[in-house]
């Protein structure tokens, strides 16, 4: 994650969620922070 103005952005808390089946019920989320470069990694589950 980079800001234009002040570069990478450290200790950003990056969440991402989905709704597999659209019942309107999250069903996978996960979240992780960046790290000093502004770097994260995140595992999603294979799609079919």
């Amino acid at each position: 994650m980079k800001d234009n103005r002040t570069g990478p952005m450290q200790g950003a808390k990056v969440i991402v969620t989905a709704d597999f089946d659209g019942d309107g019920e999250v069903d996978f989320i996960v979240e992780n922070v960046t790290a000093i470069d502004g770097t994260y990694s995140i595992e999603v589950p294979k799609g079919e």
